[in-house]
């Protein structure tokens, strides 16, 4: 197959340049702005690995992790949010009774950070999770059928949000959110909170 002339190079650039015109003023970008000009560029609207670094000036970071285990029906889950200079805005943490599955933990866990984050006024969001697998529904629905429920009401959540990114990091990139999390169940510590600044 011979390689696209310069010519046809443009052309597709150019084509590709109008229909990201045309899908933001109709406000139909799936992934956000920002997320589907990454898949323009770099072919994939998630980041599949990420550190805890500075996220662009006028968004939020947050990382978001949860503790459960078969065991019991009793979670934890916190979130912490940063901003664009990497300083902690707030940190939360609550306590689910009833958890009964892996898949009902993770979507309370999403549904409940959507909900904070809207509470809080955050418009622009990048989303940082160890939950690969959920990433993966929502970017391939047809590899993960077994979690599209959840990869829907995720979806659904999300579009309360002015623009949003997900990222999948390693336990290192979420350590102080899965500590907090972990203190449901392994301090005992039921109360939910929501605080301003650093964790004490």
């Amino acid at each position: 197959m011979p390689a696209p002339s310069p010519v046809q190079k443009v052309m597709e650039q150019t084509s590709m340049v109008t229909l990201l015109a045309l899908l933001i003023a109709q406000r139909k970008v799936f992934y956000g702005i920002n997320q589907l000009i990454r898949e323009w560029k770099v072919g994939t609207g998630v980041k599949r690995r990420t550190s805890q670094g500075l996220v662009r000036e006028g968004w939020v970071q947050c990382s978001l992790e949860f503790d459960w285990t078969k065991k019991s029906d009793v979670m934890g889950a916190a979130w912490m949010v940063k901003n664009d200079r990497g300083m902690v805005l707030e940190h939360s943490r609550r306590a689910f009774v009833g958890v009964l599955s892996l898949h009902q933990a993770k979507l309370k866990v999403w549904l409940w950070v959507f909900e904070s984050m809207r509470s809080l006024r955050k418009k622009k969001v990048v989303f940082v999770s160890t939950a690969e697998d959920i990433v993966e529904a929502i970017e391939r629905p047809t590899l993960s059928p077994a979690l599209q429920y959840e990869a829907e009401e995720i979806k659904s959540g999300l579009k309360a949000f002015e623009a949003w990114e997900l990222r999948i990091g390693g336990l290192e990139a979420v350590r102080s959110v899965y500590f907090i999390a972990k203190s449901v169940r392994s301090l005992g510590m039921m109360q939910s909170y929501v605080a301003a600044g650093h964790p004490r």
